[in-house]
Parts: C-alpha cells; structure tokens; sequence
C-alpha cells in the first residue's frame, strides 16, 4: 500500500437493526463525509424496511452510498430482479453483493457469479463483493474467476474495538476492510449501537465518495486534444481505455494485465468486459493511483505500455 493509498476510516454498514438514524448527529462524526454501505434486499423476497430513508439521507448531505444485497441460495435471476427492483441501479452506480452464510444457507459461488453478471449488464461496472478469509476458510465456496475481478471488502473482526486498519492477510487485495462490528457513533441508537466500520483503502474522502457516484478525483484522463499526437495510430493507442470500448489498443492492454494477473483476461479480446475492468482496478490499487478502471497515461505507465 503506497502513502498516496492509504487507510480512509470513512465506511459504516447500516440497515433497520440500526434503527432510525439521527443522519445531522451523524454527520458530525464524520465531518469531511462518508461512505454508507446500505442493505436493500435479501434472496427473492426481502426488503429492508430502512433502505430508502438511509438512501435519501445520505442523498441530502452529499455523502456516497452503494445498496447492497444479502445473497441466498435461491434462484440468483430472481434475486436481481427483487434487488434491482427495489434499488433501481443505472449506469456507473456502485453496489454490493454479501456473500455468507445464514442459518447454514449461502448462495454458490456460480449462482454469485450470475448475480454479478446482472449488475455490470446494467451499471457497466464489477460489484463490491464482501466474503471472508479464503486463508480461513471463512467463505462460503471457492470464488469464480470472475469473481476475483470484484472490487473486495474483506471482514477480519478482532475481539475487541481495535481500530486496526492495515490488511493483515496482504495474500488477498481488498478495496475495503471491515475491522469492527462494536463500532459507535452519535446518532445510531443514541451511541450505543454496534455499527459495522470499514476503511477503504483511496487515497482520500472525496476519492472514496467519488467511488460511490462515479465521478473520478483522478489525473489519470486522456491528453488535451491540442497535446494529442498527429498520427491517427498514435492517437488510437493514446486513447482512453474503459469499460465498453474495443480494439487493437485493448488487445495489448490485455496482454499486459496478463503478465501482472492471470485471470483469463484475453477471453474477452478485443472488447474491454468487465474481467478487464476487474483486472485494472487490481493494478490501479496496488500502485496507489485512483481506482475509476480507466486506463490513462498514469495506469498506462504502471503496466508499461
């Protein structure tokens, strides 16, 4: 983890078990803003009876937010369809998948893997995944490969309130990492209520915030037309590199991902699918740029292309 990507304490879970949130005491805790991870759904028929009260609040005060869907066994088609229902995602929105156990249920990492191909078919981007420890065996199954293309949230919760945020199993590279379920703030059952806090690992609030709404604090963007190259091969190869687009430009870019991170990447050649845009995000984060899966001059150089 580089200085420019460090440990942002800016992230809480909330849902109904936090009652009705006092957002204006709230907001006092965090004063340069937040990210709230809010529960929306659970399998086919749940919905939580908070979401759209959090979601509008956090509207109100500017801060990010991203729903999220607690993930069962049931038939994961209709597990969107309820989630997308009731959370209406559209292009560019963060959101999140939870993937554990409840009362010994879980969905398998295939039908998780058809849950996530739903949310980038609408959003154009992977999903938050949030499960435990491989090294622990802390998770419900083995990961798809396109799993690990996900942005992670990983819970390593200690036995007590320690507000310990480095990554303790470096082994897997996370975005977010939950280090408390005891958490307090003001406005959240008077103070006394256990809120889930996680760190996210940006390399400020506003980079963090800018995740959750898809704007980007980044540098990493495409050369004034008027600094351009002339050449019409040199202006394809300069180009903006995202989500959506192909060509012989992504092609090379696969190749290079490939070398850093073999996850069957050039599947998708020549289009730039969703395991490339998983794949970049990886690289984005491991050398502390801003982590948008646009390939510019700066993510450029960080692969050497």
């Amino acid at each position: 983890m580089s200085d420019a990507q460090h440990a942002v304490d800016c992230m809480i879970d909330v849902s109904h078990n936090n009652g009705v949130i006092d957002w204006h005491r709230l907001k006092d805790e965090f004063p340069d803003g937040a990210v709230v991870q809010i529960k929306a759904t659970q399998g086919t028929s749940y919905v939580d009876s908070q979401f759209k009260a959090n979601a509008n609040a956090c509207d109100a005060i500017g801060w990010g937010w991203m729903p999220y869907h607690f993930c069962n066994s049931e038939d994961p088609d209709a597990q969107w369809s309820h989630f997308q229902s009731v959370v209406q995602l559209s292009k560019g929105m963060a959101y999140m998948f939870d993937w554990e156990r409840y009362k010994g249920d879980a969905a398998s990492p295939d039908q998780m893997d058809v849950l996530g191909h739903h949310g980038v078919d609408i959003t154009g981007r992977v999903p938050m995944g949030y499960w435990g420890s491989e090294k622990l065996g802390a998770n419900p199954g083995t990961p798809t490969d396109f799993m690990h293309t996900w942005d992670r949230q990983v819970p390593r919760y200690r036995r007590f309130n320690d507000p310990h945020y480095e990554n303790d199993d470096p082994g897997i590279p996370c975005l977010a990492y939950q280090y408390t379920q005891w958490g307090r703030l003001a406005g959240i059952e008077n103070g006394v209520g256990n809120v889930d806090r996680s760190v996210l690992f940006m390399p400020s609030i506003a980079a963090a915030i800018a995740y959750c709404k898809n704007t980007s604090s980044s540098t990493d963007q495409a050369p004034p037309q008027s600094q351009a190259p002339q050449d019409p091969q040199a202006a394809q190869q300069a180009r903006l590199l995202r989500m959506g687009v192909a060509g012989s430009d992504v092609v090379i870019l696969q190749v290079a991902l490939e070398e850093q991170i073999p996850a069957l990447i050039k599947a998708e050649s020549p289009n730039f699918g969703p395991m490339t845009d998983g794949a970049v995000r990886l690289i984005q984060r491991s050398r502390g740029l801003a982590v948008d899966g646009s390939v510019g001059p700066m993510t450029r150089k960080a692969l050497g292309i």
